[in-house]
C-alpha cells in the first residue's frame, strides 16, 4: 500500500460529502433533496475510489479501483442536472421516459467501464505511469470515453445554464444558494479539463476529485453556511408565492445586522428599491428613523414596541413595528423578521418605491440653432440617452452617465486615432502594412462602440473591456512582461471596476492575476518564448521573478480597485440618501394632495346634488310600485312592513290586511319545516336566499312563486330588514309538470321498444346517421312457434284471437324479465328471445334453456284454461329451437326503431324451431356443449337443415 499526502484531502472531502448526503436524505420530502443526496453519494464514491487507487501499489488494484470510480463519474452529471431542474423549476417534474433517457448513456458507461478489458471502449491500454512522482495509472482512452465526456459536459452545461438563468431572477437568500451551487459545479469542471488536456501541474494526477473538495465545501456552505442559505430547507417557490404577496412590509435581517430580503411592500414604505437595500446594514437603510435604529439595537427583553411615521399633520401615516426571531430547524436563531403594519386603513395608497429605471423629472431647454463648432462638440460630447435600457439593479442616473461618458470617450479616441493614422500613413504603412491595418481595425472598433448607441450598453462596455484584455494578451505574447502589458492589464481592471461594478473589477483582477501567473510560469520556465522580445530582454527571466512581479502588480491594482470601490460606495450612499429623501417628500406631498381632494370633494356636495338624490329616490319608489314582480319588505321577525300593488293583485290581500302580519299567512303547508328553517338560517347569516314557494292565496287557491330574499343592513353591518322579490311561476310549473309527464311516457315507450342500454345510446348519439351496431361473440337465440295455430285462429273472433295471444305472450314477457333476457320480436304466433345481448353474460345458454322449459309449462296452463272456458278440442303445442354463437346486433329505422339480430346463429336457431317437434326443445351442438352439465339432453341424431346440410341435434328432456 502506498501512502501519499494527496489521499488526505480526498478522505476529508469524502467525509464532508457523506455528511451532506445523510443530511439531505433526512430531508427527502423536499423536492430537490433526493437528487442532491444522490449527487453527494456519487461524489463520495468517486473520492473514495480515487483515494484507494492512489493507495494501491499494484497495477491490478489500480485498475479495479479505477473502474469502480466510473459509478460516481457517470452518475454525477445526471444527478446534478436533475437537482438543477428541481431547484430552479419548482412544481415541475422530469417525465419518467425522459429520466430513463438521461440515465441511458451513464448506465452504458458503467457497464463498459467494468468490462473495458474485453473491448477497450473506455480504456485501450492501462499501465503504471513511468517517471512520475506519484505511481498513478496511465491510460489511453477508447472511443466511448469521449462519448461519455461529451455527454457529461453537455448535461453539466445545461444544468449550469438553468442555475445562471435562475440566478438573474433571484433575490437575497436565493442568490447565495445558486452561487454556492455554481461554484460547486465549476470547480470539478475546470479540474477535469486540465487533466484531460494534459496541462495538469502534477502529471498523471487527476485533479477532478480534488476539485470536488471545493464542490463539497460549496454544498456545505449552501446548506450550513454562516449566511444561512438553507439550500434544502428553503426553496424559491415559497418566497415567490407568499413573501412577495404580503400586504405588510417584511424585512429579514441576519445575525450580522444586514438586510438579506424584503418584500415589495417594505420597499414602498422605506422608499428604496430592493437592489439598493439587499446586503446593506439596516443602520444605513433606516437613517430617516433614528429612533427605530436605536430600538433595533436594544436588548430583546427591552423592546416594548415601536412606530414610524411618514409625513406631518394630515399627511402623516403611522406604521406599527413587530420584530420576531427567525429560527431554523435546529431551533437556532439565524436572524430577525421585522414586520411593518399600516395603522390607518383610510390613508391614501403609497406610491411605488423608486426603481433603478425611474427617470428624473426635468425640463427640456430650448436650444438655438447650433453652429458648426457646436455640432462638432455635440457629435463627441453626446446627450443623455433617455431610452437606454437600465438593468433592475442599477441607478438610472449613474448608468446613463456611464453610457454618456463611455460614448463620448470612444468617439474622441476614435477621432484622435484616425488623425494619428492619417499622419502616420506615409511612414508606417509602407514598412509595416499589417500593423497599420491592425491599428486601423482597433480604431474602427472603438469608433463603432461610440457610434452604435442602439446596441445594448452592457455588450458595448464588455466588448471594450475584452479589447483591452486582448491587447494585454498580445503584448504579453509578443514581449512578455513589459510596461505596456502591465498598463493594459491595469486599465482592464480599473475600467472593469468603473463600468461593470465592483464584481466586474474583482473578476478582472482575478483574470489578470491568472494571466500573469500562467505567463510567469510559461516564460520563466522557458516553456514559451515571447515572439518579438530579444533573448537578453525577456521578462520574466525566472519563474520566481515572474511571481514576484505578479504579486506586486496585484497589490497595486488591489489598492486601486479598493479606492474605486470606496468612491463608488460613497457615491451610491449619497444617491441612496437623496433618493430616499426625495421619495419620502414626494410621498408626503401626494398624501397632502389626496387629503385636499377629499376635503374639496366633501364640500362640493351642492343643493342640486341633494335634489338629484331626492329625484332618484322618487324614481326608485315608482319602480317598486310599478314593478311586475311582487316586492315585500319585512322586519327581522318576518312581519310585513311594505308590499307593492302586485302583491295585492296576486295574493288577494289588501295592503291594510297585509301590513303588520307575518308572512306565514301565505303558508300552504305543502313545504316542510326544514325548507323554512334553511331559508331563515341563510338570511339571518347575512346571505341571499333564492328558491321557490308553494303559497296559498286569500281565497285558498295555491300558486307558485320564485323568490329572492336579501337582508338589508345598516351602516354598522347589522341586519334590520329583509326584502323579497317574487315572481309568479304557477303557469311555468304546470307546464313543467306536463313536460315531465310527457317525457316519462316517451321514456317508457322507448324502453318497451328497445333495451335500456340501447335506448340510452340512441339518446346520446350525435346524429341520426350515426349507426348503433355491436358484434356479440357469444349469445343464445330462441325461436318459438305455436303449432297449427293458424288453423285454430280462423275459427276465432279478432278479439278472442288477440286476447289469447296477448295472454300467452304477456306471460312469456314476464318470464323473459325474470331471467334478465331480451325479447327481440314477435311475428304472428312466433316469438324470438336472445340471451347475452345487449349485455354479455356467461350463462346465457343456461338461462334461455330454463326459459324454454317454463314456456312449455305456460303453454300447458293456457291450454287447460282455454279448454275449461271454451268447447274446443284444439291442442295447444309449441316448437322451440335454440342455437348459440356470435351475432351482430343493431338498431334499424329513423322514425320507428327496431332492435334486431343478424347472423348465421340466428338462421340456425330458426331452423331448429322449424325442424323441431311439438312441445320439445331442440338445440344445436353449440348450445348442447354449454348446457350439458345443467340439463338432461337426448341426441336426436343428424337432421337435414336447409342451407347447412346434416347437423347433429339434441332434445332437452329436463334439468339435472
Amino acid at each position: 500500500m502506498n501512502m501519499t499526502p494527496y489521499i488526505l484531502p480526498l478522505l476529508g472531502a469524502a467525509l464532508l460529502s457523506t455528511g451532506v448526503m445523510f443530511y439531505t436524505w433526512q430531508r427527502r420530502s423536499t423536492p430537490n433533496a433526493i437528487a442532491l443526496s444522490a449527487t453527494a453519494f456519487a461524489i463520495t464514491e468517486w473520492l473514495l475510489g480515487y483515494a484507494l487507487e492512489l493507495s494501491s501499489a499494484s497495477l491490478e488494484g489500480k485498475i479495479a479501483w479505477g473502474k469502480l470510480q466510473y459509478i460516481g463519474i457517470a452518475l454525477i452529471p445526471v444527478t446534478w442536472f436533475i437537482f438543477s431542474f428541481a431547484h430552479t423549476q419548482p412544481g415541475r417534474r422530469i417525465a419518467p421516459h425522459y429520466a430513463v433517457a438521461l440515465f441511458t448513456i451513464p448506465s452504458l458507461t458503467i457497464l463498459l467501464a467494468l468490462t473495458t478489458e474485453q473491448h477497450g471502449l473506455i480504456w485501450k491500454t492501462m499501465q503504471l505511469a513511468a517517471n512520475a512522482d506519484i505511481p498513478g495509472l496511465a491510460v489511453t482512452y477508447g472511443p466511448w470515453f469521449w462519448v461519455h465526456s461529451a455527454y457529461s459536459y453537455l448535461i453539466l452545461l445545461v444544468g449550469a445554464v438553468l442555475m445562471l438563468r435562475s440566478l438573474r431572477r433571484s433575490h437575497g437568500l436565493y442568490r447565495g444558494q445558486l452561487s454556492a451551487l455554481i461554484i460547486g459545479v465549476a470547480a470539478p469542471w475546470l479540474g477535469n479539463i486540465l487533466y484531460l488536456s494534459g496541462v495538469s501541474p502534477i502529471p498523471y494526477l487527476d485533479l477532478t476529485p480534488f476539485a470536488f473538495s471545493i464542490s463539497v465545501a460549496a454544498l456545505a456552505w449552501g446548506i450550513w453556511g454562516i449566511w444561512g442559505y438553507r439550500l434544502i430547507d428553503i426553496t424559491p417557490i415559497a418566497r415567490d408565492l407568499i413573501f412577495d404577496g404580503l400586504r405588510e412590509g417584511v424585512i429579514v435581517i441576519n445575525q450580522q445586522g444586514q438586510i438579506v430580503d424584503l418584500n415589495p411592500s417594505a420597499t414602498r414604505i422605506i422608499g428604496l428599491p430592493a437592489s439598493m437595500v439587499l446586503g446593506k446594514p439596516y443602520s444605513d437603510v433606516l437613517t430617516p428613523w433614528p429612533d427605530l435604529i436605536a430600538w433595533l439595537q436594544t436588548a430583546p427583553d427591552q423592546r416594548l414596541g415601536q412606530e414610524i411615521a411618514i409625513g406631518q399633520g394630515e399627511a402623516r401615516i403611522r406604521y406599527a413595528i413587530e420584530l420576531d426571531p427567525l429560527i431554523d430547524y435546529q431551533q437556532q436563531t439565524i436572524g430577525q423578521v421585522m414586520t411593518l403594519r399600516h395603522m390607518h386603513h383610510d390613508a391614501p395608497p403609497l406610491r411605488a418605491a423608486p426603481t433603478a429605471d425611474t427617470p428624473p423629472q426635468s425640463v427640456e431647454p430650448t436650444l438655438a440653432k447650433p453652429s458648426l463648432w457646436n455640432r462638432l462638440v455635440r457629435l463627441i460630447l453626446v446627450e443623455t440617452k433617455d431610452d437606454l435600457f437600465i438593468p433592475p439593479t442599477m441607478n438610472r442616473v449613474w448608468y446613463q452617465t456611464q453610457e454618456r461618458i463611455f460614448t463620448s470617450m470612444m468617439r474622441l479616441a476614435a477621432l484622435l486615432g484616425l488623425i494619428a493614422l492619417f499622419m502616420a500613413q506615409t511612414v508606417v504603412f509602407p514598412s509595416a502594412p499589417g500593423v497599420y491595418l491592425i491599428n486601423f481595425v482597433i480604431v474602427s472598433s472603438v469608433g463603432l462602440l461610440g457610434i452604435a448607441r442602439n446596441i445594448d450598453f452592457a455588450w458595448r462596455r464588455s466588448w471594450f473591456v475584452m479589447v483591452i484584455y486582448g491587447l494585454s494578451l498580445v503584448e504579453i505574447i509578443n514581449y512578455g512582461f513589459s510596461l505596456e502589458s502591465f498598463t493594459y492589464l491595469f486599465g482592464f481592471i480599473v475600467i472593469s471596476a468603473l463600468l461593470i461594478t465592483n464584481g466586474g473589477g474583482l473578476v478582472a483582477l482575478l483574470v489578470s492575476f491568472a494571466t500573469l501567473g500562467i505567463a510567469a510560469w510559461l516564460i520563466g520556465t522557458r516553456i514559451y518564448i515571447p515572439r518579438l522580445a530579444r533573448i537578453e530582454q525577456i521578462s520574466p527571466n525566472t519563474f520566481e521573478y515572474g511571481i514576484t512581479s505578479t504579486i506586486a502588480f496585484l497589490a497595486v491594482t488591489s489598492a486601486a480597485s479598493f479606492a474605486i470601490h470606496i468612491l463608488l460606495r460613497s457615491l451610491n450612499q449619497a444617491w441612496q440618501t437623496e433618493t430616499q429623501t426625495r421619495y419620502l417628500l414626494e410621498q408626503e406631498r401626494d398624501m397632502l394632495e389626496q387629503r385636499i381632494k377629499e376635503r374639496t370633494s366633501q364640500l362640493s356636495l351642492t343643493q342640486q346634488e341633494l335634489l338629484q338624490k331626492n329625484a332618484d329616490l322618487r324614481k326608485y319608489y315608482r319602480a317598486l310600485e310599478q314593478s311586475g314582480n311582487t316586492i315585500v319588505i319585512t322586519d327581522i321577525q318576518g312581519n310585513i312592513e311594505y308590499v307593492n300593488p302586485h302583491f295585492v293583485a296576486l295574493t288577494g290581500y289588501t295592503m291594510e290586511e297585509a301590513m303588520g302580519k307575518n308572512t306565514r299567512i301565505m303558508k300552504s303547508g305543502e313545504q316542510g319545516p326544514e325548507f323554512y328553517q334553511q331559508l331563515w338560517q341563510t338570511i339571518q347569516a347575512g346571505n341571499i336566499w333564492r328558491g321557490e314557494f308553494h303559497n296559498r292565496r286569500k281565497d285558498g287557491s295555491l300558486f307558485w312563486e320564485r323568490a329572492t330574499i336579501a337582508p338589508i343592513q345598516d351602516d354598522d353591518g347589522k341586519v334590520t330588514h329583509y326584502v323579497a322579490v317574487k315572481e309568479d311561476i304557477t303557469e311555468i310549473r304546470q307546464l313543467q309538470i306536463l313536460a315531465e309527464e310527457e317525457h316519462a311516457r316517451a321514456e317508457a315507450l322507448l324502453l318497451n321498444i328497445l333495451p335500456a342500454e340501447i335506448a340510452q345510446r340512441l339518446k346520446l348519439r350525435h346524429s341520426t346517421m350515426e349507426p348503433i351496431a355491436d358484434y356479440m361473440p357469444s349469445v343464445s337465440i330462441l325461436f318459438a312457434d305455436l303449432v297449427d295455430f293458424t288453423t285454430f285462429s280462423a275459427r276465432l273472433q279478432p278479439e278472442e284471437l288477440v286476447g289469447i295471444l296477448d295472454s300467452l305472450f304477456s306471460q312469456f314477457d314476464s318470464l323473459v324479465d325474470v331471467y334478465g333476457l331480451e325479447k327481440i320480436k314477435t311475428i304472428g304466433d312466433s316469438y324470438m328471445v336472445a340471451a347475452g345481448v345487449p349485455k354479455a353474460c356467461k350463462d346465457h345458454a343456461i338461462l334461455i334453456t330454463r326459459l324454454a322449459i317454463d314456456m312449455i309449462r305456460v303453454m300447458t296452463s293456457i291450454q287447460l284454461r282455454i279448454h275449461a272456458a271454451q268447447d274446443t278440442d284444439f291442442a295447444f303445442k309449441i316448437r322451440i329451437g335454440i342455437n348459440s354463437g356470435p351475432v351482430v346486433a343493431g338498431v334499424l329505422g329513423r322514425q320507428k326503431f327496431i332492435y334486431d339480430l343478424w347472423g348465421d346463429t340466428v338462421n340456425v336457431a330458426s331452423r331448429m324451431e322449424s325442424h323441431g317437434q311439438s312441445n320439445m326443445i331442440q338445440v344445436t351442438e353449440a348450445t348442447y356443449h354449454l348446457i350439458q352439465q345443467q340439463f338432461i339432453c337426448e341426441p336426436r341424431g343428424l337432421i337435414e337443415v336447409k342451407g347447412k346440410g346434416m347437423m347433429p341435434v339434441w332434445v332437452v328432456v329436463g334439468e339435472v
